[in-house]
């Protein structure tokens, strides 16, 4: 489907110094504005690569964090960092993930609010 997965991304392997993630490796983005390539390209129409506001994508990330979106064609197009967020990092099996509290609740749930500051 893609010629580019997000499991191919460099930064899965190593990162750099500058790397704006620490640990994580986005593996899926949602976009805030639309962006398209800074230069006109000679492709027709429906080829242009275009990421549309309001979509998520799949990501490809390289070492440095730069990021592209996979567009549905396998095109990829570079997206800068303000015009995305983070919608699905890469689950990463080294890093253990945080046990949550056996006895934590949600007192909206079970009913008991009266040591809570929430409204009813």
């Amino acid at each position: 489907m893609f010629s580019k997965h997000p499991g191919d991304s460099p930064a899965l392997q190593n990162r750099s110094r500058g790397y704006p993630w620490g640990t994580r490796v986005p593996a899926r983005i949602h976009m805030h504005r639309t962006c398209v390539p800074p230069a006109p390209l000679p492709v027709p129409a429906y080829e242009y690569p275009i990421a549309w506001v309001g979509m998520i994508y799949p990501c490809y990330v390289d070492s440095s964090g730069e990021v592209a979106a996979i567009l549905r064609n396998g095109q990829l197009i570079h997206v800068p960092h303000d015009s995305f967020r983070v919608a699905q990092y890469h689950r990463d099996d080294r890093d253990p993930q945080l046990p949550t509290h056996p006895n934590a609740t949600n007192p909206r749930k079970t009913g008991n609010l009266s040591h809570s500051r929430l409204p009813p």
